[in-house]
């Protein structure tokens, strides 16, 4: 015999993300971490390569990722998806430009 609906009902107590999502985004961090210690192991051509085009590629790329799971979040968090929205467009971008910093930072020489 089925339940009848109750919408007043209070939502189900575990509404954590799911650990795949977690894993996914660290191994996103890691991989641009990787790109800012192969340009400063490089120091010539390839980090100015990494500032222009690998770095922020890898950046948009993570956003539309992150962009895709924006109705996970919706329905994870219960909320308005715009904080996650947000994040997801105005992090990428800034972690460009920190990149973009710091490998400027490095005494780069064109050897």
């Amino acid at each position: 015999m089925t339940q009848p609906l109750d919408y007043r009902s209070p939502p189900p107590a575990d509404l954590r993300p799911p650990r795949p999502l977690f894993t996914a985004s660290s191994v996103a961090l890691h991989g641009l971490v990787v790109l800012v210690a192969a340009a400063a192991e490089d120091r010539s051509w390839g980090a100015l390569g990494i500032m222009i085009l690998y770095g922020p590629i890898a950046n948009g790329v993570l956003m539309l990722a992150s962009l895709a799971c924006t109705p996970l979040a919706r329905r994870f968090s219960g909320a308005s998806a715009t904080f996650h929205v947000l994040t997801s467009i105005l992090l990428p971008i800034g972690a460009a430009m920190v990149d973009g910093v710091i490998i400027f930072g490095m005494d780069l020489h064109g050897c």
